[in-house]
Formats: structure tokens, sequence, C-alpha cells
């Protein structure tokens, strides 16, 4: 039986998440009332309304993965001492990119991600890289990674616009021309 996990954040994409597998999701997400199996953080206690992700614990029933305990909260501390030994990296700079090394190192066979946008004109484009790697790393050992089509991960900038999706080398025509027909992309 195939081992399958959804990984959600807060980015536009979102809303194409279909909620059809085990779906693991990034702190806040439980202001959306949706079915989480589990919500992870990995930020400071003292950034979040405890009482508020207590409520909503105790509500939607998900099970909280943190980096750090805090005494009013049942928590599963992410295991992030194993998965860098696992890995040999410490290239992590989000939660998304927590909750994929987390899925490969439980060696989920399917891995979707939705709401994890990473658009190069937003703060969130520092993120694209180090989650881009991990989903490398996943396919690298042979688990099938799904991304909403919406989000700009794993394309180029172009490509996330719309302006052209070739392979280099396959193309008829240089990718070099297709940025000359679209200026406005030079830079992004």
């Amino acid at each position: 039986m195939s081992r399958e996990v959804t990984l959600l954040a807060m980015g536009p994409s979102r809303v194409e998440c279909p909620h059809d597998t085990e779906l693991w999701a990034t702190m806040y997400m439980y202001q959306y009332d949706y079915h989480i199996d589990k919500l992870f953080c990995t930020h400071n206690w003292n950034e979040y309304n405890v009482a508020e992700v207590k409520a909503a614990q105790k509500r939607l029933g998900f099970k909280l993965m943190a980096s750090t305990m805090h005494p009013e909260l049942d928590i599963e501390l992410i295991p992030i001492e194993d998965i860098l030994r696992e890995f040999g990296t410490r290239y992590y700079v989000d939660m998304v990119g927590i909750m994929l090394a987390y899925a490969v190192f439980l060696r989920y066979d399917r891995i979707k991600i939705y709401g994890c946008d990473c658009m190069t004109n937003t703060f969130y484009a520092n993120e694209k890289a180090p989650t881009e790697f991990w989903v490398g790393v996943a396919r690298g050992r042979g688990i099938e990674v799904q991304i909403a089509s919406s989000s700009a991960l794993c394309k180029l900038p172009e490509q996330a616009k719309g302006c052209f999706n070739v392979v280099y080398g396959l193309a008829e025509e240089p990718p070099i021309n297709a940025f000359r027909r679209y200026p406005e992309t030079a830079g992004v």
C-alpha cells in the first residue's frame, strides 16, 4: 500500500489542495479549519497565541509537531537531529523544507505540495532553492513528488509566468530567444 502525504502551506496554491491524503500543514493553517493530521511549528512560541493553538488542537484534533516543547501544548518533537544525521545537511530555511525532509526521512512513497509557491517577487523567493533541493532529494530516493500547478517550485521564473516551457538542449529555439521575446522576465 502506497504511503502518501500532502504538505500544505499558506500560499495561493493552497486552494488547489484536494485534501485526499494524510495532511501536514504549516503553522496558522489551523485558522482555516481544514482537517489536519500534523501541524508543524519551528518558530519561537513567543510568536504565537498559545491559547489559540491549544483550542485549535482540541477542536481539530491535529498532532502538533514542533522543534521545541511548550508546557501548555501537547507536542511531538520533530526529530531534527535524526534528520540531520540521515541527510548530512542543514539546508533548511522554512517549515516546508523541514516537512519535506521529515517525509523523506519517514520514507513516504508520494508527497504532494500545495501552498508553497515561492514566487520570485516575494519574500518567499528565499525559500525556493532550499525547498527545491528537498524535492530533488525526495525524487532522488524514488519518491514521487507532485507540486501544485500554479506554484513556482521547480520552474524557471519565466515558466512560472507562463512565458515558455522548454528543455534546454531539446528546444528548437534556444531559450535565450524566449528571454528576448519576454523582456519583462529578465532579472526576475
